[in-house]
């Protein structure tokens, strides 16, 4: 029998997995909308590179697949078919935290030592103040948190999904081995 658990099983007062669906279908969705712009004409004013152009079709259509298979997952009930997507994003989120202590590192240190020595050649009247890089490294760091904080949250209700999954699948097949035992030795 399964252990019923309101905090693992919920989300928002709905099924755990059905939170989960939900989530990969507007995910699915947005990045879908996000390839319209790819196929529209070339506008002859944009400074994007066309390999940057083919990357984003391609990070897109991946992502587009890793919300597909988490649909599927539900659909099938399939607990494997959530890895994918846990494994892309948990390496994300881990890059995501490493940018913030990043940008924690610029906030504390002197923002102007880090310029490179380059840019100051090539730009010698552009010199940027301190002032001016702290409040741009603030904002980036606001802004990966709020990131952070929000994949993070909806990783949890992926993984629980997951988990729930899991668990459902191990229980199943242990029902099954226990009924068709007991079929194959002449009970009910």
């Amino acid at each position: 029998m399964l252990f019923y658990d309101h905090h693992t099983r919920t989300c928002c007062f709905f099924n755990v997995q059905k939170c989960a669906f939900t989530f990969a279908l507007i995910g699915f969705v947005l990045n879908l909308v996000a390839l319209v712009p790819i196929f529209l004409p070339y506008s002859p004013t944009s400074q994007e590179k066309p390999s940057i152009y083919i990357g984003k079709c391609l990070h897109i259509l991946f992502s587009a697949m890793l919300f597909l298979s988490i649909m599927l997952a539900y659909k099938l009930r399939k607990a494997w078919l959530y890895t994918p997507y846990l494994i892309y994003t948990g390496i994300s989120l881990a890059l995501a935290i490493l940018g913030c202590l990043t940008y924690l590192y610029f906030l504390i240190t002197d923002p102007q030592s880090l310029l490179d020595d380059n840019w100051r050649k090539a730009h010698p009247g552009k010199e940027t103040d301190d002032s001016e890089a702290r409040a741009i490294a603030s904002a980036w760091l606001a802004l990966m948190l709020v990131y952070l904080l929000f994949s993070g949250w909806i990783y949890s209700v992926i993984y629980r999904a997951y988990a729930t999954q899991k668990e459902e699948e191990e229980q199943g097949i242990k029902a099954d081995e226990i009924h068709g035992h007991r079929n194959y030795a002449g009970g009910v």
